[in-house]
């Protein structure tokens, strides 16, 4: 009986080690990577930058813009699919916007002072971080959220689902920010997505 609760105790340490390594790399990379060069990649962060540049405030509340907005998702998804799913879904939004304020607070130096080298590099370790909250039993309430809402209705793969809600704000983005930025972020989409199922398919 001791060894099966010590069993289940380390699996649960586990799962909350990759889910806490999973959202501290989101934060990195959306206050390294997406703010200093205004791209819009990743889902729910993504949109926090393109409102960024509408309002002071989302600026310099990132981590409390991601939670608002998903708290509103959260509540869709619930009545979507049960609110057993939101919750897990709400522990791994949590984590990620504790994630970006923290390293909002830190202020850490740029990836790269590159565009060029921070989009790849943003994108891989986005892509590599969904797959560990993921993998954690976890979600994220944003555009991972969705997509897994529209494999719920449609069967449709999870990775192609946050492609098309992706689209969404890469088009909302181009409007605000401009066309040449869009297309950029949306090579950043292609790699995390592309970056994503490659995990998923070498486990599967």
């Amino acid at each position: 009986m001791l060894l099966t609760v010590r069993s289940a105790l380390k699996v649960q340490l586990y799962q909350f080690f990759k889910l806490i390594v999973g959202a501290s790399i989101i934060g990195y990379v959306v206050n390294a990577g997406l703010v200093p060069h205004k791209l819009f990649v990743g889902g729910l962060p993504a949109a926090t930058v393109v409102l960024s540049e509408l309002s002071n405030f989302v600026a310099d509340h990132l981590g409390l813009t991601t939670f608002v907005i998903a708290l509103i998702l959260a509540l869709i998804q619930g009545l979507v699919m049960g609110f057993k799913s939101s919750i897990k879904s709400a522990i791994g939004t949590v984590a990620m916007s504790l994630a970006i304020s923290a390293a909002s607070y830190l202020k850490p130096a740029p990836i790269s002072d590159s565009m060029w080298i921070a989009l790849p590099l943003s994108a891989i370790l986005l892509g590599l971080s969904v797959h560990l909250i993921l993998d954690s039993g976890n979600s994220i309430i944003g555009t991972v959220s969705l997509a897994q809402m529209i494999h719920y209705f449609t069967k449709a793969p999870i990775p192609l689902g946050m492609l098309l809600c992706d689209g969404l704000i890469i088009a909302c983005g181009g409007i605000l920010l401009g066309w040449t930025q869009a297309l950029v972020s949306l090579l950043g989409i292609l790699l995390l997505v592309g970056t994503l199922r490659l995990v998923q398919g070498s486990q599967g």
